[in-house]
């Protein structure tokens, strides 16, 4: 009995001993939950408690590990709380950077009026039209500065393209007898410049044409974004100065006319890029090339560059009324380019 007693005692001597040490892990273990589920709520995230503290060193680590992730989404998120709001604020900002690039777009592509104005060819308009005919005769020699003259001093027939209320030149248009004109150096290299691209087989019907009394040389010269609206008008009314000067026996009665003009050839573009096209295709810069092209009697192309060509053309006079109402019903039509 004695003995069971000493037992009795040490095995409560052992529990006295071993419960301030359960209770300080346990006290340690819940403090330690309480405060990173505090900190897990904060992060946006709830857990619970941990239930098993003989594996309390292995999930410590794990809960630092999330420790370290709540903190870095309160520093990114500020908590889920918070998303919302957040998500409203980078909508609102969003749709305020979306105004902001439509205001600035929208002022890129403002469209500006311009208003343009049909007149007689006048000494200002020197250097403009020097500029379209300098390289008239593309590599060779062309005296530019001798053909500038000769067109500003026939008042008769001419136009120039100006803006309204300036004398900024975007175009001009006119013809010149070619016979009245053949001893001038800019016209005799006008000449050579045709005989030496011509092709063989034709070279001596151009002869015949370019020593022909009456022949006209059309120049017909703009900036490619000028509206094609223009061009009815600009036509009429040359050939209309042409009437009236041959009524005023002016030699300006013409049987033909030499025309230049340059296009793109589209199915060489094409042929480029790998693509299908069995027609050779023609884009004209001035719509009106394209209907003279039509109606021209004999021409011949001069390669420019890989995708340009010039083409030069022999036009009967007769043929112009035809060729102006072509023009202004192809207007009308609706043509765009």
């Amino acid at each position: 009995q004695q003995q069971q007693q000493q037992q009795q005692q040490q095995q409560q001597q052992q529990q006295q001993k071993s419960q301030p040490h359960q209770q300080g892990v346990t006290l340690q273990n819940d403090e330690s939950d309480n405060r990173r589920s505090n900190e897990v709520k904060q992060g946006g995230e709830i857990q619970g408690g941990r239930e098993n503290t003989d594996k309390s060193n292995r999930k410590l680590k794990q809960e630092e590990e999330e420790d370290d992730s709540s903190d870095d989404e309160q520093q990114d998120g500020k908590g889920s709380d918070n998303d919302y709001d957040n998500d409203n604020e980078d909508e609102s900002s969003d749709s305020v950077d979306a105004v902001d690039y439509q205001k600035k777009t929208q002022k890129k592509i403002k469209e500006i009026e311009i208003e343009f104005d049909v007149r007689v060819i006048e000494e200002i308009d020197f250097k403009a039209i020097r500029r379209f005919l300098c390289d008239f005769c593309q590599k060779q020699t062309f005296n530019s500065t001798e053909l500038v003259e000769i067109i500003i001093a026939q008042s008769d027939v001419g136009s120039v393209i100006r803006q309204l209320d300036t004398v900024e030149s975007f175009g001009f248009i006119t013809v010149l007898n070619f016979d009245l004109h053949r001893e001038k150096s800019c016209f005799q290299q006008i000449k050579k410049y045709i005989l030496s691209s011509v092709p063989s087989t034709s070279k001596v019907q151009w002869e015949n044409i370019l020593t022909c009394p009456t022949l006209g040389l059309l120049l017909n010269e703009r900036i490619r974004n000028v509206p094609h609206l223009i061009a009815p008008q600009l036509h009429h009314a040359t050939f209309e100065e042409i009437n009236a000067a041959v009524e005023q026996q002016l030699p300006f009665k013409f049987t033909h006319y030499l025309y230049f003009t340059t296009y793109e050839d589209v199915s060489q573009a094409a042929r480029q890029q790998k693509l299908k096209r069995t027609k050779v295709e023609r884009k004209y810069f001035k719509v009106e090339d394209e209907i003279y092209a039509r109606y021209a009697t004999i021409q011949f192309t001069i390669p420019v560059t890989m995708n340009e060509s010039r083409l030069i053309m022999i036009i009967p006079a007769d043929k112009i009324p035809e060729i102006l109402q072509h023009i202004k019903l192809h207007i009308q039509e609706g043509f765009v380019w």
